[in-house]
């Protein structure tokens, strides 16, 4: 054999030619992959802010009862009254989830499926009113405390906000009382 006249394999430039399209669809599914990833990632965010949203609309009627009420001279310690106007929140975001769902889905749609409790809490976290008697008296979690604008300042956490905990979100829409108090 002559040095200039080496046969190239057709065996071996077909097995390449199948290396390299097997390396091109590796990183076409792996590229699709985290596409996918990343587009459920961002709906989720989006479904979760579109619920928080319609929380806020429907915790937003509570807020200017609660803010009349203490303008006119109420004491949030002792607000007579409270417990009803909790429940009927609560019930509201039960009738709006229920909307939401496929009407299949509507029948289904119960209190005790829904693990929702609305609950008026001052800053460091104690709970005075709830829908949920068990939780009247205590704290909120020490992670949420943390993550959430609640505290003793005037003026911190001003608007609305929410916190994710253990798959249970916190939403938080701060009341002003009469000296523009949270």
């Amino acid at each position: 054999n002559k040095r200039g006249n080496v046969k190239k394999n057709p065996n071996r430039q077909v097995s390449m030619r199948l290396k390299l399209i097997a390396c091109a669809l590796c990183l076409l599914i792996l590229a699709l992959g985290f596409n996918v990833l990343l587009n459920l990632v961002s709906l989720d965010k989006m479904y979760v802010n579109s619920v928080i949203s319609q929380y806020r609309s429907i915790g937003g009627d509570l807020k200017r009862h609660i803010e009349n009420s203490l303008r006119f001279g109420k004491n949030i310690h002792k607000f007579i009254g409270i417990g009803p106007k909790l429940e009927e929140t609560k019930l509201n975001i039960i009738s709006m989830v229920a909307q939401n769902r496929c009407p299949g889905e509507r029948e289904r749609t119960r209190d005790s499926e829904m693990n929702i409790s609305i609950s008026i809490v001052i800053p460091g976290g104690l709970i005075l009113y709830s829908t949920v008697d068990e939780l009247i008296g205590t704290y909120l979690p020490g992670p949420v405390r943390e993550k959430s604008n609640i505290s003793g300042k005037t003026g911190a956490g001003s608007e609305s906000s929410y916190v994710k905990n253990e798959d249970k979100y916190y939403l938080f829409i701060p009341v002003r009382g009469l000296k523009d108090e949270r």
